[in-house]
């Protein structure tokens, strides 16, 4: 919640700011951060806590700025943000380790199994469960990145630091009953997050789309290479699958992704099949060449349609032949 907030956003321009003179990439941080907290796991065992509690806090700092330097930089990329989750769930998981060597008062269990409820339901189980969900196209990808949680990474950490300092102080009891507390909301927010895709999977009307099919149609009567043909290919059909709603994108993909590769034999036929298609309420697209190689800008090279239903696409594209 904290990260969603103004105030979090306010916070990561600031500290994107002020890191981004440095002469550090995003990834130097993020492995710095992994680094620290290594080195605060191992000042624990060695009963040198007030160090390990300085080095969990420049780690969990550390990991705030590498994504704030990349966004400031004009560095951010994909694989950046995967990789910044998985670090993510080292340092904490190391940071867990840690409190299972304290000296931690708990009821009914023992300190070390409500550290592990804490890393499977909070550090793993919540961040899954919000990715499986996209990964099996319950939830688009918005809904999936916006799905609530009673408690979030951040709070979870500093709550987590402050059992941390509770037991280096010897107030075992209250830093055992908020490690209690912290186990529980963990809990709760991975449950909550199952009955939100559950809510959602309930509440989607089975899409009742069969045989769904894209029909991709290219020129064949202007010079094109084998590669530049296959390029023309796929800009067609995966231009059409982003035009096509999300109901049957997903329901496309889950199906096969079936797809024919048709010819047409001249622009004019080209045209006629797109006006067909889209009069017929089909999703249809058309690609024109951006002329850096062989063809002149502006060339129209291929057309696609769908995912529609087949019966649908043969009604306009039954009669032209394979490519």
């Amino acid at each position: 919640m904290l990260k969603s907030t103004k105030i979090g956003d306010k916070f990561s321009l600031l500290m994107g700011k002020l890191f981004c003179a440095l002469p550090l990439k995003p990834n130097h941080y993020t492995l710095l951060s992994v680094l620290l907290a290594f080195a605060g796991m191992v000042m624990v065992i060695e009963q040198q806590v007030e160090i390990a509690i300085l080095l969990f806090l420049l780690s969990f700092f550390l990991d705030a700025v590498d994504g704030a330097v990349a966004r400031a930089k004009g560095m951010a990329s994909s694989f950046g943000a995967f990789m910044d989750g998985v670090v993510d769930r080292v340092v904490e998981t190391l940071f867990l380790i840690s409190l299972a060597f304290m000296n931690i008062e708990t009821m009914l269990f023992p300190s070390w199994l409500w550290v592990m409820v804490v890393l499977a339901s909070g550090t793993y189980m919540t961040s899954f469960i919000k990715a499986y969900s996209h990964h099996r196209l319950v939830l688009e990808e918005r809904e999936a990145a916006n799905m609530p949680g009673l408690l979030e990474r951040a709070e979870r950490c500093v709550l987590l630091l402050l059992v941390m300092v509770l037991a280096y102080f010897n107030y075992g009891r209250v830093a055992g009953a908020l490690l209690m507390v912290v186990a529980l909301l963990a809990t709760l927010t991975a449950l909550q997050r199952c009955i939100c895709v559950w809510r959602k999977a309930a509440g989607s009307k089975p899409s009742g789309l069969r045989n769904l099919k894209q029909v991709v149609v290219v020129r064949t009567d202007i010079k094109m290479g084998k590669g530049k043909l296959a390029a023309q290919v796929a800009h067609a059909s995966l231009h059409a699958f982003l035009n096509a709603d999300a109901e049957k994108r997903n329901a496309w993909l889950s199906s096969g992704q079936k797809k024919v590769v048709l010819k047409a034999r001249s622009e004019e036929e080209l045209m006629q099949l797109y006006k067909k298609a889209r009069r017929k309420g089909l999703n249809a697209v058309m690609i024109r060449d951006a002329g850096l190689t062989q063809l002149e800008k502006g060339t129209i090279t291929a057309m696609a349609a769908g995912p529609e239903e087949e019966e649908k696409l043969d009604e306009v594209f039954g009669e032209l032949k394979l490519l």
